[in-house]
């Protein structure tokens, strides 16, 4: 009997000693967090570098990499890629570059896309000019090779130019959770 009751309370204390640790391991998430999802689905997360003042939402966490030269141009590139040995890679990157100089803004922006599109054997499918709230200027592109898509936009934003890019992108919901969610931040 003595036997049984110690045999008992050990179950109840692993039982309870386990409860708490789980309680400590589950994690709570913000109310950030539960809007990013709400709005963005799982396993999409935001980030923020600690330069460029903006966030955007990736499928998930992006590798960063800095590059810089003596004197600018800095550039920094946060990127993610999803992808198996039996499938396409889904590439999502931003990549930003503090500008020496910046003289034609439009002209400038033509060049990001055009030069994107050469550099991966690419053609431009479609071009448009665009704002970023709304008084950044930009471009919105479709580069197209063989049955890939690649969408692009690109800002210039006080002397810094932002280029987010959505390579192999098969599902265009997933290319507009990123390309829309980027947002400048103080």
């Amino acid at each position: 009997m003595k036997q049984q009751a110690v045999t008992a309370l050990g179950i109840v204390a692993f039982v309870a000693v386990f409860g708490v640790v789980a309680f400590f391991f589950i994690q709570r998430k913000s109310p950030a967090d539960e809007a990013m999802e709400k709005a963005f689905g799982v396993p999409w997360a935001p980030y923020t570098p600690s330069v460029g003042h903006y966030t955007i939402a990736f499928p998930t966490k992006p590798k960063e990499t800095w590059t810089s030269d003596a004197s600018p141009p800095v550039t920094h590139v946060a990127e993610a890629r999803i992808g198996t040995d039996y499938g396409p890679d889904h590439e999502y990157e931003v990549h930003l570059t503090q500008l020496p100089r910046v003289g034609d803004v439009e002209k400038e922006l033509d060049v990001v896309i055009d030069g994107d599109a050469s550099s991966h054997d690419h053609t431009v499918a479609s071009r448009a000019k665009i704002t970023l709230n709304g008084k950044f200027p930009g471009r919105a592109a479709t580069l197209k090779h063989r049955d890939e898509k690649t969408l692009v936009r690109a800002y210039i934003v006080d002397g810094w130019r932002y280029v987010l890019v959505c390579r192999g992108v098969e599902n265009d919901s997933d290319a507009a959770r990123f390309l829309d969610s980027f947002k400048l931040v103080q």
